[in-house]
């Protein structure tokens, strides 16, 4: 028996799904995403909160610069195929806010599929997902939206497999 998946074995299929996603699911894939990676972000803490926003706590490995807590709230849900960009917009919380935006503007290393421009960052779902066990499924997405309650994330899809 092959452990490969034939999508063609699933024609015809069209099926909606809700996932949740727990907090630390969604941190375990942050830290998988930046290990390895040449970035000064050293770790990521991210609290879903109800509403499409997130908390998240960023460590750096700056000397003398302490961790960062900034909010993010989803701005623009990914539209596929056309554009499968989920945008989210970030604001730097304390008085270290003025600090992190100016050093955001050094992140020239990112990992790949997620790209700053100005207080919005860009991930880019198709780039992200390429390496994952449901890249096969990238092509059959007609709808994905990312949501939060809290303490967790939910991810509304829609796939559908042609004859």
């Amino acid at each position: 028996m092959s452990d490969t998946l034939d999508l063609g074995d699933f024609a015809g299929t069209h099926a909606s799904a809700r996932i949740p996603i727990s907090r630390a699911f969604l941190n375990r894939l942050v830290a998988g995403a930046l290990a390895g990676s040449r970035t000064p972000v050293r770790a990521v803490d991210i609290q879903p909160i109800a509403g499409d926003r997130f908390d998240v706590a960023i460590t750096v490995s700056w000397p003398f610069v302490p961790q960062l807590h900034a909010t993010f709230v989803i701005e623009q849900q990914p539209i596929f195929p056309a554009s499968p960009l989920l945008v989210l917009r970030w604001s730097f919380l304390g008085l270290a806010g003025g600090l992190a935006s100016r050093l955001l503007s050094h992140f020239e290393q990112l990992p790949p599929g997620i790209r700053l421009d100005g207080n919005l960052v860009l991930l880019d779902v198709p780039v992200l997902a390429a390496k994952s066990a449901v890249a096969p499924m990238l092509v059959h997405i007609k709808a994905l939206e990312l949501h939060t309650l809290d303490g967790r994330a939910v991810v509304e899809l829609e796939v559908a497999i042609p004859e």
